[in-house]
């Protein structure tokens, strides 16, 4: 019955948060960055940039480590204590992921998500040592890149590219 509940509870908060950021708009559900040439992610000159391809495997490497730490903790019956926590993360980093790569918040915001998101995994990750410890230990890393990104957008870059200027062609002219 506890899994059951944080199973429905972990599909509640995922369409929840996705309707909030996409109201009206339930393919949001279903996203994932795939982020094309034209987005604003491989237009912005940003450094330590993670390749645009390898960003939907890190996605959904960070949302499976949320759901076996989420079973983890259902199955062994730990503490409920740290069973918030995760959950918490879990619904900062449903937000968090669509509102920075589709700039659906300002960059500031989002920066404060996930500094929350990494101090909420850095106390569960040492606090609380399991099987899943390798688990968290590569998500850190993932969250920890994702932050130096975040605040690199916010604090160097303030403004994202969105589109490139055309520039209309013309012919050259030929000296003899």
């Amino acid at each position: 019955m506890r899994l059951f509940l944080a199973i429905s509870a972990w599909c509640w908060s995922w369409i929840t948060i996705r309707l909030f950021i996409w109201p009206y708009n339930y393919s949001g559900i279903t996203w994932i960055p795939r982020l094309n040439a034209n987005s604003w992610y491989r237009l912005t000159d940003i450094k330590y940039r993670i390749k645009f391809w390898l960003l939907p495997f890190f996605y959904i490497y960070s949302h499976l480590v949320n759901i076996v730490v989420i079973i983890n903790y259902v199955v062994n019956k730990t503490d409920d204590f740290y069973f918030i926590f995760v959950f918490i993360i879990h619904n900062l980093k449903i937000f968090w992921w669509p509102a920075f790569f589709e700039l659906q918040s300002s960059w500031l915001k989002t920066f404060v998500v996930i500094v929350c998101i990494l101090l909420l995994k850095l106390f569960i990750t040492f606090f609380h040592i399991d099987f899943t410890l390798i688990l968290n230990f590569f998500d850190l890393i993932i969250i920890s890149w994702l932050l130096i990104i975040n605040w690199y957008c916010w604090k160097i870059i303030k403004t994202p590219v969105i589109n490139i200027e055309y520039r209309p062609r013309s012919s050259r002219t030929l000296e003899v």
